[in-house]
């Protein structure tokens, strides 16, 4: 099948540009590029027409046929002069040319879609990729090709406007984020802000999990939440929440063992958790393109308040040649989620093992401990890490541990002092 072209199309605006030098950044910025022009020796004559526009006179009307031609003999020795020229004379006026400029964009655009159906129809019938990938590519591409006039910038006075406007809305607030339930990390974070990467970081077993479901339960009060879990399933977590809800341990509520005395208030707490509007993504293993397309997919139907990955470093992504790459990938990529959904992102992180090897004071976790990248601490925008200190220092009472703000992008660093209930298997903040 013929790919969609117009080469007379193609012609016009070429001669247009010839004869009107300003044409060229106005339909640069409608978003033209050499793509855009589907035969080979126009699109060698626009690459042309971008070298002379930079040798050409000031004041310049146009450019001329002779300079064109000089910046195209070695890359298109087979262009004659007589050619040029007559394209130069090909249009009468330059009037038109967004016309025929939009013209060239919408064709690029159907022979760009006409490429990616042939693609993902070799993908999906391949049975290699997840079809939760090709479901995000796909979307991805549509959206990107959607806005093909869009040129991304944002003027200034643009920025300024916008950014007061949010700074009146804000007047007499509180927290300018989503409050935690933990009143010195709202208070050091300002709270979990729209568009921000969190990185809470952990070595195994420490908590890491137990809090970020904290938080998250928290916020569900307030507005939908998203939470992937790659290491425990959604019946785990409902145990915990029962647990740190109840005071029932979890041992007792698997098997329904609920104390006589304490009926009633599991059966409100039940109630209450099922209410909460937390969605939990199970899975187990999930690459960062189905996270993002499920998460984006939660977001058009009710906006998230919070996105919750536990953890990162069990995401994959297929592209990246090493352990390194895949784990840089996966942080900015969740950081272009915040972003794009204008949603605080939680990531759990794990540590690696040099802390273990640190006694007393110095075991305190620093950047430098995160595992796999140093792209991590780039990427986040608040970065808090787990210390049981009673493990490291003989006179700290048993749970006495701290989360450590050892980044905050928009704030102050800063410690909050915690108690570890492990029967209750959830974090206390410190009165004392």
């Amino acid at each position: 099948m013929h790919a969609p072209e117009d080469f007379d199309a193609e012609q016009a605006v070429l001669s247009s540009c010839m004869q009107r030098i300003g044409a060229i950044p106005e339909i640069t910025d409608m978003g033209i590029e050499v793509e855009s022009f589907w035969t080979p020796a126009n699109q060698k004559v626009w690459l042309g027409l971008q070298d002379a526009l930079a040798a050409a006179p000031k004041g310049a009307d146009g450019i001329d046929p002779l300079l064109l031609h000089k910046h195209l003999r070695s890359r298109a020795p087979e262009i004659s002069l007589v050619d040029l020229t007559t394209l130069y004379t090909l249009v009468g006026t330059s009037r038109n040319i967004r016309w025929h400029a939009q013209n060239l964009l919408d064709l690029q655009q159907r022979r760009t879609l006409a490429e990616m159906g042939r693609s993902m129809t070799t993908r999906a019938t391949d049975m290699m990729d997840d079809p939760e990938d090709l479901l995000y590519d796909l979307e991805e591409h549509l959206l990107k090709y959607s806005k093909t006039q869009d040129t991304g910038m944002l003027p200034l006075g643009d920025a300024v406007g916008m950014t007061l406007h949010w700074t009146r809305k804000n007047k007499g607030l509180g927290l300018l984020g989503e409050p935690t339930n933990f009143m010195e990390l709202d208070r050091i974070t300002n709270g979990l802000q729209p568009a921000q990467l969190i990185v809470l970081a952990a070595r195994p077993s420490k908590g890491k999990s137990a809090l970020a479901w904290q938080i998250a339960s928290h916020i569900a009060h307030r507005g939908p939440v998203a939470y992937f879990s790659l290491e425990m399933d959604a019946r785990s977590l409902v145990l915990r929440a029962l647990c740190q809800e109840t005071g029932i341990c979890i041992s007792d509520l698997a098997r329904a063992h609920i104390p006589t005395h304490l009926v009633d208030q599991f059966a409100q707490a039940t109630q209450e958790i099922a209410a909460r509007k937390l969605h939990i993504d199970e899975r187990g293993s999930v690459s960062l393109h189905a996270l993002k397309a499920r998460a984006k997919r939660l977001h058009r139907q009710d906006p998230l308040s919070l996105i919750v990955v536990d953890y990162l470093q069990l995401m994959s992504v297929t592209s990246a040649a090493t352990r390194e790459q895949e784990v840089s990938q996966i942080s900015r990529g969740l950081k272009a989620l915040a972003m794009d959904l204008g949603v605080p992102v939680l990531a759990c992180a794990q540590l690696n093992r040099a802390i273990e090897m640190r006694t007393g004071e110095a075991s305190r976790p620093n950047l430098s401990d995160l595992r796999d990248s140093g792209q991590i601490e780039q990427d986040a925008d608040v970065v808090g890490m787990l210390w049981w200190g009673w493990e490291h220092c003989s006179d700290l009472a048993q749970g006495d541990c701290e989360l450590i703000i050892r980044k905050n992008r928009n704030g102050p660093q800063g410690t909050m002092r915690l108690n570890w209930q492990s029967d209750t298997v959830k974090f206390v903040e410190a009165t004392t």
